[in-house]
């Protein structure tokens, strides 16, 4: 029989085996009646904090999908039945069958779709799942009043799909889908797979038809709010609603905001053509210029000046004018007389005096136009025009008599 020695120099603890330590105290060996009886203990008074010590549950189930990896709902519903009929493969090896092989058939299509509700379901509500489990065997569980879900009147069906239950079970010219929506979550990227594969399949139609499509089959709460933001990011509609941004429009010149000067201080001049005329049977060429109350002047006019020599040069340049010239290939930098231009642009070949005709009208018509929106100080008075300017008067008949 084993024994323990005491240390040496002392008296050691008892250790055999009749100490109370094997056997027990010696109350345990009389009758019960016998044995002492038990003091209440009460709680010692401190004057330190007692705090509850609270344990919570909570069931947390991993995403056996990396959802990320998926970018269309073909390709994962395609990837989910793959790995189904990879399983059913192996299991038909191990029995010596011949393998499974060719195109995915719409049983083995539905056979996916149904792993990724339940497995969405699993992730998204674990504890309904559960309790309608439960439910099944036990009628008194059900889902608290207070979840979400719970007007839906949520049931399991033979796969372990929830689906909303509803009062049209017995009509029977609609789907089973139809009559029992699967419950899905707003926020799942499956949800959002599904709808981008509805939003495609329907041309990236109107809102509506998807809405429409998607709630045949499945029940999302706030389903309108996922539509628009499925749209929103397709990358086509953006494509085709995409427009080019208006660049921002330059600070107006010095001579543009200069409005305590007389007017035609500063002159804005537009030399365009060649214009073909008839002069007998041959054509020639005409330019005409195009003045308005603003700096400027053509490349075209400039070179002119070269070539007719100083008497030009002298008449047109003189102590009091100065020209400055645009930039090449930049006709925007006139656009204040350059889109004038329009009213004289034609592609007719007129004689000489139908040109000069065309042209005082045209002058008449664009020294007619409006300066001001409204007239400046009741609303009998006309409004500014250029025309005021140069004869005094608005009126056309005024300037071609002028």
């Amino acid at each position: 029989m084993w024994q323990m020695k005491p240390l040496s120099g002392g008296r050691g603890p008892r250790t055999d085996v009749q100490s109370r330590w094997f056997k027990g105290p010696d109350f345990l060996y009389l009758p019960e009646s016998e044995w002492p009886k038990r003091t209440s203990m009460k709680p010692l008074e401190t004057d330190e904090e007692l705090r509850p010590c609270l344990v919570h549950h909570q069931r947390i189930v991993e995403d056996v999908i990396s959802w990320t990896n998926f970018s269309k709902w073909e390709r994962l519903l395609r990837a989910i039945e793959y790995t189904h009929r990879y399983v059913a493969n192996c299991r038909r090896r191990s029995k010596e069958q011949p393998p499974i092989s060719g195109c995915l058939t719409k049983e083995e299509l539905q056979r996916a779709e149904n792993s990724l509700w339940f497995i969405t379901q699993a992730t998204s509500y674990p504890e309904e799942v559960a309790v309608l489990k439960l439910a099944q065997k036990n009628p008194k569980k059900h889902i608290e009043r207070t979840n979400p879900i719970y007007k839906l009147s949520p049931f399991l069906d033979e796969l372990g799909v929830m689906r909303v239950d509803s009062r049209i079970g017995a009509v029977p010219y609609v789907t089973h889908n139809f009559k029992f929506p699967v419950i899905l979550p707003r926020k799942h990227p499956i949800t959002t797979l599904l709808v981008d594969w509805y939003h495609r399949k329907y041309l990236h139609a109107n809102q509506e038809t998807v809405h429409n499509e998607v709630r045949q089959r499945f029940h999302v709460s706030s389903l309108r709010v996922v539509v628009r933001r499925v749209a929103k990011e397709c990358q086509a509609c953006k494509i085709s609603k995409a427009v080019p941004t208006t660049p921002e429009m330059a600070p107006l010149p010095a001579a543009r905001l200069a409005a305590t000067v007389h007017p035609f201080s500063y002159v804005g001049l537009d030399y365009f053509g060649p214009m073909k005329v008839r002069v007998g049977r041959s054509c020639v060429k005409r330019w005409i210029a195009l003045f308005t109350s603003m700096t400027g002047a053509s490349r075209e006019l400039r070179e002119e000046i070269v070539a007719i020599g100083k008497q030009i040069q002298e008449t047109f340049t003189n102590s009091i004018t100065k020209w400055m010239f645009n930039p090449p290939s930049a006709p925007h930098f006139g656009g204040a007389w350059v889109h004038l231009v329009r009213s004289l642009c034609n592609d007719w070949h007129p004689d000489d005096e139908t040109l000069l005709t065309v042209v005082a009208e045209a002058e008449a018509i664009v020294n007619s136009r409006s300066l001001t929106f409204i007239p400046l100080e009741n609303c009998n008075q006309e409004a500014l025009t250029p025309n005021h300017f140069i004869s005094k008067s608005s009126e056309q008949s005024n300037l071609q008599e002028h």
